[in-house]
């Protein structure tokens, strides 16, 4: 009885290997498991199975294997964030969008190059970028927008802006026009009173004018009326 029992099972394992199930219409492919591997309509099966990826019917048991763009490791799908073929992959599928890895900017699955905007943040050639730099019209400090108000190759910013609220701004003994450095010679009278000469500073270039000065008919010593020579 037991040999009649085994024979039996073996044929009906076999029929059920050799048997063809059409996949057209309502049919449903059989999936049988014999010997620790896995069958589907009689063929030793390759693909994923119950959120399983098997390879001529044994589980796929290789560290990092891409299949059917999802990625698997040791038969699963590994949903953990990584590098794979210099691509980067987020739960198991190729990642979209920009993520930062290991400090190192990706944009869809790949490394950035040039200068990308991540978070509020400043990349360029994929990591963070050092020191001072201007993009698109906004002052940047370690990746960072720099909030404070800063002198930056001849421009005043501040938010990251150039500062152009007041029209005409003294910063650090620097005169500022709309936000930048003026070139050749400027006066500037904190008092706005045309009348209060002691109070007017000679500019050349945004700087304190150096030395003795005569512009438009009046004389300057470092940048300060002398009404002793005029």
């Amino acid at each position: 009885m037991k040999k009649y029992f085994l024979f039996l099972s073996s044929a009906i394992f076999a029929c059920t290997m050799f048997l063809h199930v059409p996949t057209n219409g309502h049919a449903k492919n059989i999936y049988v498991f014999k010997h620790e591997k896995l069958y589907k309509n009689g063929r030793a099966y390759t693909g994923v199975y119950k959120k399983k990826l098997y390879k001529n019917g044994a589980i796929n048991r290789q560290s990092l294997y891409l299949y059917d763009q999802q990625l698997f490791k040791n038969g699963r799908t590994y949903i953990t964030r990584t590098l794979y073929k210099n691509t980067l992959y987020i739960n198991a599928e190729k990642a979209t969008g920009k993520h930062v890895y290991k400090k190192i900017l990706y944009v869809n699955g790949k490394r950035a190059t040039g200068i990308v905007i991540a978070s509020n943040k400043l990349y360029k050639n994929a990591v963070l970028y050092k020191g001072y730099i201007v993009y698109k019209e906004r002052l940047y400090y370690n990746g960072k927008v720099y909030m404070k108000m800063k002198k930056y190759n001849d421009a005043l910013y501040k938010n990251g802006v150039i500062y152009t609220n007041s029209g005409t701004f003294i910063y650090k003994n620097e005169l500022f026009i709309n936000g930048f450095l003026p070139k050749g010679y400027w006066i500037y009278n904190a008092t706005k009173d045309p009348e209060n000469f002691e109070a007017e500073v000679l500019y050349y270039n945004g700087k304190i004018a150096t030395g003795t000065v005569t512009y438009e008919g009046m004389t300057y010593v470092n940048g300060k009326i002398n009404l002793k020579k005029q």
